[in-house]
C-alpha cells in the first residue's frame, strides 16, 4: 500500500473514531441532563413540594454529579490522547501512591460493606521506584479500585497488591469478588463507554470510561495490562510497569 493511501486510511479511521466518540458522548450526556431538566421543571412549576421536592432535589444532585464525573473523564481522556500533552516524570514509589489511593477509598468501601485491603509483600522501598508520572500512576489505581468497588456487592472483597515479577518489573494488581466479566466480553471492556452490565452501571453511576483511562494511562507509561475474570466470581487486573 502506498504511503498516501495508508495516510488516507489512517485519517479516515481517526475521523470515524472521532465521530463515534462524539456521538457516544452526546448520547451519554443526554440521559442525566434530561433527568435534571425534568425534575427541576417539576419543582420550578410548583408541582413538587415538601418530601417530593426533597427527593427530586436529591435526584438532580445525583444526576449532576454523574454528568460532572463524565465530563471530567472525557477531559482526562482528551489529555491522554493529545500527543502534545506532557506528563512530568520523576522517581515515584508505587507503594506510596497506591497506599494513598487505597486510603482514599476506605470510607466508601466500608459504607458499601466491602473489604478493601492493600498487600505489599516485602517489596516496598526496594524495587518499586519508577521514573514515571505520579499523576498517571494514581489515575490507574483510582480507576481500577473505583471500577472494582462499583461492581462488588456488600460482603465482597477487593484486594490490592503491589509486587515485583520475575523480570523485576513492578506489578499493580486489583482483585475483586464482583460480578465478573464473560469471556467473550473481556476484550471489549477497555473500549470507550463499553459496559458489561448496563443495568448495574446505571445503578452505580458508571460511565464506561474508567478502564479506557486505565488503558491509555498505562500506554503512556509503557505498561502492560492483563485481565482474568470469571462471571459471578470476580475479576483480577494486573498492570505491569
Amino acid at each position: 500500500m502506498s504511503t498516501s493511501k495508508e495516510k488516507e486510511r489512517l485519517q479516515k479511521e481517526a475521523e470515524n473514531a472521532r465521530i463515534n466518540f462524539c456521538a457516544n458522548v452526546t448520547h451519554q450526556l443526554k440521559t442525566p441532563l434530561h433527568s435534571i431538566l425534568g425534575y427541576s421543571e417539576l419543582i420550578a412549576n410548583g408541582m413538587a413540594a415538601g418530601e417530593d421536592a426533597r427527593k427530586f432535589g436529591f435526584r438532580i444532585h445525583m444526576e449532576a454529579q454523574k454528568t460532572l464525573s463524565m465530563v471530567n473523564e472525557i477531559l482526562a481522556l482528551s489529555r491522554l490522547d493529545d500527543p502534545g500533552q506532557i506528563f512530568e516524570k520523576r522517581d515515584v514509589d508505587i507503594c506510596a501512591v497506591v497506599s494513598d489511593v487505597v486510603t482514599s477509598f476506605k470510607n466508601m468501601a466500608e459504607m458499601k460493606g466491602v473489604s478493601l485491603e492493600l498487600e505489599t509483600p516485602g517489596v516496598c522501598d526496594k524495587n518499586t521506584i519508577l521514573n514515571a508520572s505520579s499523576k498517571l500512576l494514581g489515575c490507574i489505581a483510582e480507576n481500577l479500585i473505583d471500577n472494582a468497588l462499583r461492581f462488588t456487592e456488600s460482603g465482597g472483597s477487593i484486594n490490592v497488591y503491589v509486587s515485583v515479577n520475575s523480570d523485576s518489573r513492578p506489578v499493580l494488581t486489583v482483585k475483586d469478588t464482583g460480578i465478573g466479566i464473560p469471556y467473550e466480553e473481556q476484550d471489549k471492556v477497555f473500549q470507550r463507554f463499553y459496559r458489561v452490565d448496563k443495568s448495574a452501571s446505571s445503578e452505580t453511576g458508571g460511565t464506561g470510561l474508567g478502564l479506557t483511562i486505565v488503558k491509555r494511562s498505562a500506554w503512556r507509561l509503557g505498561a502492560d495490562i492483563e485481565l482474568e475474570s470469571v462471571p459471578g466470581k470476580g475479576t483480577e487486573i494486573r498492570v505491569i510497569f
